[in-house]
């Protein structure tokens, strides 16, 4: 995805121009979380089949399936025009992810990943809708046992 020079924005209507230029500037911290993301999946997937952990192994072969996957349509017409749907999924997705890496520790410490992430979060540029839905989505995650829903930690 390529930001929108100066003259694509002023042919534009003024809300799209807008979502537009705040998207290209999403897009350019989404790239740098999606390498972040993808290093640190090596690492769970490395841990998880150390521990002989299959559930670790599947959640992040996902996760970093799906980092592929944007990475490869990242230069794609159907990207750019959904890009702010794609990055709230991508989101909540990695919400999830940390939800249920961090469900084993057992010293009470599991929150702790989470204090970070909620600043990292307040870096995308959002409506206001969105990063209300993102953070409640968020909070549910940090404060929902996993074992009400029949996780295993």
């Amino acid at each position: 995805m390529k930001a929108p020079t100066l003259d694509e924005l002023v042919l534009q209507p003024e809300p799209l121009a807008l979502q537009r230029h705040f998207d290209a500037r999403n897009y350019r911290l989404f790239r740098w979380l999606l390498a972040l993301v993808t290093a640190l999946c090596l690492g769970g997937i490395a841990n998880s089949g150390s521990d002989g952990n299959a559930y670790g192994v599947a959640i992040f072969t996902v996760d970093l399936l799906l980092g592929a996957v944007l990475f490869v349509l990242r230069d794609r017409d159907v990207f750019a025009r959904n890009f702010r749907q794609i990055l709230l999924v991508y989101l909540f997705f990695q919400i999830l992810v940390l939800k249920f890496s961090t469900a084993g520790i057992k010293d009470g410490s599991d929150f702790a990943p989470f204090i970070p992430v909620a600043f990292v979060l307040l870096v995308f540029r959002l409506r206001l809708a969105e990063h209300v839905m993102l953070f409640a989505a968020y909070w549910v995650a940090a404060v929902f046992p996993l074992v009400w829903v029949g996780a295993r930690t």
